[in-house]
């Protein structure tokens, strides 16, 4: 999540940033030059802004059974709440920020803001969490605790995980490799196409 909010600012940041003409008062004369984004920069930026969004969004419901095991539904439901007001609710933003601004990339202003808000938001709240349950062992932490492996598996381990694969074990493929990619093949090919068909809608 971190890599993911922050390469979010960064996109976000260049997205929002206006085109801007400059003058500097040099020593021959004033000095005028301008910055703006073309349009394949700004397509380029903008995949590049939702692929690391879309890293996010499965990440926050892999999260929720970690730190509030007692509330999943809870949680979920309001993630899934606040996720379709947003749908409803950011446009509006962003037409009534463009009707008080007239600048066209106030739009990623407002997103670069709830983004930084959402990443402070996180990294208090987890380093909270985790002081409590463990007290003094957290100052021995680095300052993103995410980025290490705190956590106990056995907590966040599904119950059937696959700990054994050896595809390229002509003997292991025979007895259970085979059968394992059969129907994870089969699992993931209605999931592909439900997707897709959501998709295209």
């Amino acid at each position: 999540m971190y890599w993911t909010f922050g390469f979010s600012l960064l996109f976000l940041f260049m997205l929002s940033y206006p085109p801007t003409a400059y003058t500097i008062q040099g020593r021959d004369g004033p000095i005028t030059f301008s910055t703006s984004m073309g349009l394949w920069p700004f397509v380029v930026t903008l995949f590049a802004l939702g692929f690391f969004m879309s890293l996010g969004k499965a990440a926050v419901f892999k999260h929720i059974p970690v730190y509030y095991p007692k509330h999943v539904g809870a949680v979920g439901g309001l993630v899934g709440m606040i996720g379709g007001l947003g749908g409803f609710v950011l446009p509006i933003a962003f037409g009534a920020l463009l009707d008080l601004t007239g600048i066209y990339t106030s739009c990623f202003v407002l997103l670069f803001a709830l983004v930084a808000i959402a990443l402070a938001w996180m990294h208090l709240s987890i380093r909270a969490m985790e002081r409590a349950a463990q007290g003094e062992a957290l100052d021995r932490l680095p300052e993103l605790p995410e980025m290490q492996a705190i956590h106990n598996p056995e907590r966040t381990a599904m119950p059937r995980v696959l700990e054994d694969w050896r595809p390229e074990d002509a003997q292991f493929w025979a007895n259970r490799g085979r059968a394992v990619a059969r129907r994870n093949l089969w699992i993931s090919i209605p999931a592909l196409l439900l997707a897709f068909s959501v998709w295209m809608v």
